[in-house]
């Protein structure tokens, strides 16, 4: 295939900018506002992440606690609760 022989692409026509916009017959009025709508579960995600993002990364106070009880050896784990627990949010052992 020779491809030398291939002349330029036409489009359908010339496009002309006017600087005008016009509008549909029967258009209403837009304002000059922005807007966005968000649903319902949007913003339940946007209270969420804020109020995540306000909290406290870690509870330093129980961490050290718990921290030091587990160097002295007094730490215990309630295994009825930790099973109950497990059990609620439907975990299982592989």
């Amino acid at each position: 295939m020779d491809f030398n022989k291939i002349g330029p692409v036409r489009g359908p026509g010339v496009v002309r900018y006017t600087g005008a916009v016009r509008k549909p017959a029967g258009a209403a009025a837009l304002s000059n506002a922005d807007k966005v709508d968000f649903s319902e579960s949007g913003r339940l995600f946007a209270q969420a992440l804020k109020a995540a993002q306000e909290a406290p990364a870690v509870r330093a106070g129980l961490v050290e606690e718990i921290k030091a009880r587990v160097q002295n050896g007094t730490y215990q784990v309630d295994s009825a609760a930790l099973a109950a627990k497990m059990l609620a949010l439907g975990i299982e052992r592989d």
